[in-house]
């Protein structure tokens, strides 16, 4: 593999940001792109579209409620669910591709999906007993947790980081919390890992916060 491929998982704050909002994480995005052109990837975990296209018709069409007559509201909730669409799928009703009349491809897709198997919901297991301290502290001080939706994308993370190395894996968030946590697993000691039976194998990805600059490029320069 090329050493200088980096693969970027975007957590579902960070793809609302970059789709709908177009705020700072949009920004980031644009700059890590540009930045290592042709070596970048970011992957969307499927267990966060969903929830995407909720927040697009919640930003655009709830928040706009008195206005859902208007064609401009109805134009710009299209607009950016069919942008959001072709981003992440060849095929697609709302868009209306045909996969059957693509001949070659002759640019790569800036975003590819993650589908959740079965090898993620094993990297569970190895995240359980931690996310239930660490929430019991978080709970304590905040009256905050990890979700499970934050642990599967986790997992996930954990996979590709197994496959491709913690070099070249990383998972960008806009929540604190999960940053913190990351940090966690990664400074875990290794008694307390045995005693939770966590594989040799099993490496525990780096989470990173999408304001930290610093920390993004020390990643990409790795």
């Amino acid at each position: 593999m090329d050493i200088r491929r980096k693969f970027f998982v975007l957590d579902t704050n960070i793809i609302v940001d970059n789709f709908v909002e177009k705020k700072y994480a949009h920004k980031r995005l644009e700059n890590i792109k540009s930045g290592v052109a042709g070596y970048t990837f970011f992957i969307l975990p499927n267990i966060c579209i969903a929830e995407v296209y909720k927040v697009i018709a919640k930003k655009i069409l709830i928040e706009n409620a008195k206005n859902l007559n208007d064609i401009g509201v109805m134009n710009e909730y299209k607009q950016v669910r069919n942008e959001f669409s072709k981003q992440i799928s060849r095929t697609d009703q709302w868009i209306n591709i045909d996969d059957s009349k693509v001949v070659s491809r002759n640019v790569a897709p800036s975003y590819y999906n993650l589908d959740f198997q079965r090898y993620h919901l094993l990297n569970c297991q190895h995240l359980y007993p931690f996310i239930a301290k660490f929430n019991k502290k978080l709970k304590f001080e905040k009256n905050k947790e990890i979700s499970n939706v934050d642990m599967f994308i986790v997992a996930q993370t954990m996979e590709l980081t197994y496959l491709f190395d913690v070099n070249h894996v990383c998972l960008l968030t806009n929540d604190g919390d999960l940053v913190e946590f990351g940090n966690y697993l990664q400074n875990l000691p290794n008694p307390e890992k045995k005693k939770f039976s966590v594989p040799d194998f099993i490496k525990y990805p780096q989470i990173i916060w999408i304001s930290d600059r610093k920390g993004i490029e020390n990643f990409i320069s790795k």
